[in-house]
């Protein structure tokens, strides 16, 4: 009978803890000179948008954790992210990372509510690494999913909700 081996366990580097402190330094940040800066230009409308993509990105992340829990096969309901099986179905079936997604999203939303160049410069600064993250994550799935995971990565999108969208519709 052949063995089959277990998957690596993706540990975190020295740099990959210091980009992570730096991207929840940054969040934080925003969050905080969102309150000093609202509406800083002056654009309702900007803000309104902002506070829409505020609650796309709430709903988003709530139905991945869902989703999560209710189809990832997790040992226990507390371990909800240490999934036994690739999800995809769901919000997983839009966008490949639907939690990270709306955080970088959640960073949007604020950069639209303040209005402000601060806001702005420090939401570049998330959204990158939250994309650096979302590259790291498909490479620890990869080795831990193997091409269950790569065929998931060629039908659903790393980002683009409105591609995955219309993929799913056309399916």
């Amino acid at each position: 009978m052949k063995e089959e081996k277990a998957p690596k366990k993706y540990r975190h580097t020295a740099k990959d803890l210091i980009l992570m402190t730096v991207e929840g330094v940054c969040f934080l940040a925003q969050i905080v000179l969102a309150f000093f800066f609202h509406r800083a230009l002056g654009l309702a409308w900007l803000s309104y948008a902002g506070w829409a993509v505020f609650a796309l990105a709430l709903l988003l992340g709530w139905r991945a954790r869902i989703a999560l829990q209710k189809k990832g096969e997790a040992a226990s309901s507390r371990e909800w992210l240490h999934t036994a099986v690739v999800v995809k179905s769901g919000v997983y079936g839009l966008v490949r990372h639907p939690i990270y997604f709306s955080f970088f999203l959640f960073s949007l939303s604020i950069v639209f509510i303040s209005q402000h160049w601060l806001v702005l410069l420090l939401g570049v600064i998330v959204m990158a690494l939250i994309y650096s993250d979302m590259k790291r994550e498909e490479q620890s799935c990869i080795d831990k999913f193997g091409d269950d995971y790569k065929r998931y990565m060629e039908r659903v999108p790393r980002m683009n909700i409105v591609l995955g969208a219309i993929r799913r519709l056309y399916k």
